[in-house]
């Protein structure tokens, strides 16, 4: 009842404005990121780390299948310009090419959701809280 209420000054002294602040940029935050569909990446203390890691491979994959095409690409471009290639080998190479071309941009695809992923949990405001007290007060993190 009111009895127990501790009056505005006393709950002004619990509780700062500045925290009241934090508390709801992290609520608007971990909305924004629940609407955007990244439900449990954020709630855990290593979701960023799960996310860069993803991002390596990704990237290495990509970086593979490109060459991949392009060496695939050199090889129908040849067989199409040597006179005795037949009809059934090129038409083998360009559809491994396409597949090849299938396949890189659905990585390439992967890669840019991944990407997006991880620069939207490296501004979500717990993630910059604890990278600023890392640099100022322990000198490390990258201060992003």
């Amino acid at each position: 009842g009111e009895e127990d209420y501790p009056g505005v000054e006393a709950l002004g002294r619990k509780f700062l404005p500045e925290g009241v602040a934090a508390y709801e940029t992290a609520c608007a935050a971990a909305r924004r990121l629940c609407d955007l569909g990244i439900h449990d990446l954020f709630s855990g203390s290593n979701g960023i780390a799960n996310v860069t890691a993803a991002m390596a491979q990704l990237t290495g994959q990509v970086n593979a299948m490109k060459e991949r095409k392009s060496k695939l690409n050199k090889m129908l471009n040849h067989a199409k310009t040597v006179k005795g290639s037949k009809p059934t080998q090129i038409a083998l190479y360009e559809k491994a090419a396409s597949a090849t071309e299938a396949d890189w941009k659905d990585i390439r695809r992967k890669h840019e959701v991944a990407r997006f992923i991880t620069e939207e949990l490296c501004l979500a405001p717990w993630h910059l809280t604890v990278e600023f007290i890392e640099v100022h007060k322990n000198g490390q993190g990258s201060g992003m």
